[in-house]
């Protein structure tokens, strides 16, 4: 599967290169072949523990004598590296007058995406809101969460609460 898929590309590399002799060769073409991606961080530890189980599994078989904790004894990644999840007040700003006043869904729609932006729920999870999950009196809509399961209770804005409100009073078939 996947790392047969990640094993070939990196067989291939190497095939490209005259250099077809994998009983015995030198780690760092391995290291070369690796910094010569240009992926994320993520995405480079991935490859790392699939190759890392590719020369494993031929270091078992006898078809190398370089083991897969020799190439990759230790596999980092920076968790840190990947983009911060939230809007600024601008960009909610912009996404709310994107959404036409005319149309005859537009305070389902900007409910919608203020409840994504303001409050951060899952799609799923606002898709699936329940009357029952919202309580008025505290200012909270408390549900698991269909994605992991989770109960959450999340604040409920006032501009939020009170385009719900518009949208149950006015607009809801």
């Amino acid at each position: 599967t996947s790392k047969c898929v990640m094993s070939s590309i990196f067989l291939s590399s190497r095939y490209s290169r005259k250099n077809e002799d994998i009983t015995h060769f030198d780690v760092n073409v391995v290291y070369e072949y690796i910094d010569s991606m240009d992926y994320a961080s993520a995405t480079i530890s991935y490859i790392e523990f699939q190759l890392r189980q590719f020369f494993e599994a031929m270091f078992r078989a006898g078809v190398t004598d370089t083991c897969g904790r020799k190439v990759f004894p230790v596999i980092n990644s920076d968790k840190r590296e990947r983009l911060l999840s939230f809007y600024a007040t601008e960009e909610i700003r912009d996404m709310v007058s994107s959404i036409p006043e005319d149309s005859l869904c537009y305070t389902r729609n900007k409910c919608m995406v203020l409840m994504a932006a303001q409050m951060g729920l899952r799609t799923g999870d606002i898709l699936g809101l329940k009357f029952k999950e919202i309580k008025w009196d505290k200012d909270l809509i408390e549900k698991v969460q269909q994605k992991t399961g989770t109960r959450i209770s999340v604040p409920l804005p006032e501009n939020v609460k009170l385009i719900l409100i518009d949208y149950i009073k006015n607009h809801r078939p």
